[in-house]
């Protein structure tokens, strides 16, 4: 058994928490790591229904569309998007605002915790996507929007198998050629990869 973390206290901890233990963990395009770690902390992400968003670009601008217009139709919303542009409690979202620091602080330590004893190490997206999806299943939010990090087949958001999730996939384009392909339809078949069948 691992020992329990202590509280994070300090947004300033929080961060070198992330930047020390997973910024460098291996990144692995595969989901056996994710989706282990997702059983171990009971599956959080089958718990809500989902808004999964793919593509090259405008991902971010089309979650937060699509966040506001659940929020208007008078849901209680969850927001994940990827990277964050100041500061990474943006990552998790509550009804249009991130948590604050000292929530964030006391989520992170919280988790960590649920975490310690997993049969895997998260990567640094790993563990902030499952962070997400575990917060958001506490909170009960009715709805989560969920921001693909990077493709969508083997992304670490891509472990939802609920029939009710829906997809949206933004605009297509030559992007992480590397990683996801070198044509559109190579690219397109992994951002693809967020649709469930049936």
């Amino acid at each position: 058994m691992t020992t329990e973390v202590p509280l994070l206290t300090t947004f300033a901890d929080a961060q070198k928490v992330l930047r020390t233990y997973y910024a460098n963990a291996q990144t692995k395009y595969t989901l056996d790591n994710m989706c282990a770690l997702m059983d171990h902390i009971g599956s959080p992400q089958e718990k809500i229904r989902v808004v999964h968003v793919a593509g090259t670009s405008g991902k971010t601008s089309t979650s937060y569309y699509a966040a506001a217009l659940l929020r208007a139709a008078g849901l209680q919303v969850g927001l994940s998007v990827s990277p964050h542009v100041d500061q990474i409690n943006e990552r998790l979202q509550i009804n249009g605002q991130p948590l604050s620091e000292a929530e964030f602080c006391q989520v992170l330590t919280e988790f960590l915790n649920a975490i310690k004893d997993a049969p895997v190490k998260p990567s640094y997206f790993e563990l902030l996507t499952a962070m997400a999806f575990w917060e958001y299943a506490r909170r009960g939010v009715d709805a989560a929007v969920m921001e693909v990090g990077l493709g969508g087949l083997l992304d670490a958001t891509n472990v939802i198998s609920r029939r009710d999730k829906i997809c949206l996939i933004t605009d297509i384009g030559l992007d992480h050629t590397e990683i996801l392909g070198d044509t559109l339809v190579e690219i397109a078949q992994q951002k693809a990869g967020i649709i469930q069948p049936g």
